[in-house]
């Protein structure tokens, strides 16, 4: 009998990744990633339905993912249908301060992680041909300019390129797609000086985001009403991007 399927939403524990957590477990069975199984459990219990299961990781330790991972999956006997990566952090400052060790290590959380999940998930022993759907969660600057977030926007970009170059590989088994959300209200946002969050309000033609606006469209991916959706770049910003640079 085949081992069940799971959604693997990385990056579980806060923010965005709790919102879409949250928001995927009515409907399916979750694995929760994050580093820290205290924050973890209690996301997990605040998730309604399923036997949801948690995996603890450092996405900055990229070079280890993939045997954790196996193990993990050979260990619980479950499968991986869909895969959301919201893990990821940003740092700004000025590039000449930019480190090599910084850089590696944001484009560890940022993208090899999820490169390193995808090839794993994508290998018969543990995964079989379960999964169907992967979705990145990328960032408006991949697309745009941002001042002192240089190596950011690189590792959003390279996730963004990613997507496009896996939906070609791997149609039509495997849909993939990544989400550009504009400036969102997380706790790590709303710590942030509010001179600064009034110019990040601004800026955006329908008001800073929410956390619910971004788990909405996750949903909406992972159904069959995205079923001939693949390779995209979504967009979903209020208007931010429309508007940069006026």
């Amino acid at each position: 009998m085949d081992a069940p399927a799971c959604t693997l939403v990385t990056g579980a524990s806060s923010g965005i990744g709790r919102g879409v957590a949250l928001a995927l477990a009515e409907d399916r069975r979750l694995i929760l990633h994050g580093r820290g199984r205290e924050r973890l459990e209690a996301v997990r219990s605040a998730c309604p339905g399923r036997d949801h299961l948690v995996w603890t990781a450092d996405f900055a330790r990229a070079e280890t993912l993939a045997e954790d991972l196996r193990g993990f999956l050979q260990a619980s006997g479950t499968r991986v249908s869909a895969l959301v990566h919201c893990a990821g952090e940003v740092s700004v400052r000025p590039t000449r301060l930019d480190a090599y060790e910084d850089s590696l290590r944001a484009m560890n959380v940022n993208f090899l992680s999820a490169a390193e999940i995808i090839r794993v998930l994508l290998q018969a022993a543990p995964n079989g041909k379960a999964l169907r759907d992967i979705l990145l969660i990328s960032s408006i600057y991949s697309r745009l300019g941002a001042k002192g977030q240089g190596i950011y926007c690189a590792t959003k970009g390279a996730a963004d390129a990613y997507v496009r170059a896996l939906a070609a590989e791997l149609s039509p088994r495997v849909r993939v797609n990544s989400l550009l959300p504009g400036a969102v209200l997380t706790p790590m946002t709303e710590a942030l000086p509010a001179a600064y969050l009034d110019r990040c309000r601004e800026a955006h033609p329908l008001g800073l985001g929410e956390v619910a606006d971004v788990a909405s469209y996750v949903k909406f991916l992972l159904s069959d009403g995205a079923r001939w959706v693949t390779g995209q770049n979504i967009v979903v910003d209020g208007g931010f991007s429309a508007c940069k640079g006026l």
